[in-house]
């Protein structure tokens, strides 16, 4: 018997995964769980959040089709799309490295691992002429 939920699980998996193996300049990138308080928050980060799960339409009745945000964040005056493209390059080599991995889930049995959508958008705060960029990676998982 699981003693995680599937959300708990997955975000946990995904925070194990990438915590401390991102690097930018021989660094370590910040990797944040579900919130980060912007004030404080670093020029370069990655958030995991909004795990989500439902029944799957499956043979098992505990299967449930779970999703997960990775959001990159690269704020500040002077920042690079290069870094923002690296940082991705990471997240993908450590979490999705090809379409036949399973990231490791404790306590449950990753079926299925499919990329969702993969997305930029920028923005810039008018106050503090701070630029925002921002790569939301999407997963999909099919645990047991």
């Amino acid at each position: 018997m699981a003693t995680t939920t599937y959300i708990d699980a997955l975000e946990g998996a995904y925070y194990k995964a990438l915590n401390g193996k991102i690097l930018l300049n021989g660094v370590a990138v910040p990797v944040y769980r579900s919130f980060v308080d912007i004030q404080k928050s670093d020029t370069y980060y990655i958030l995991i959040q909004n795990p989500s799960s439902v029944g799957a339409e499956s043979k098992c009745d505990n299967d449930q089709d779970a999703s997960i945000q990775i959001i990159i964040y690269c704020r500040g005056a002077k920042i690079s799309t290069a870094n923002l493209r690296l940082m991705a390059a990471q997240v993908y080599d450590l979490v999705y490295p090809d379409r036949s991995f399973r990231l490791p889930v404790d306590d449950y049995q990753n079926i299925n691992q499919k990329l969702v959508s993969d997305n930029v958008t920028s923005d810039m705060d008018t106050t503090t002429t701070v630029q925002i960029l921002e790569r939301i990676i999407i997963f999909k998982h099919q645990l047991s």
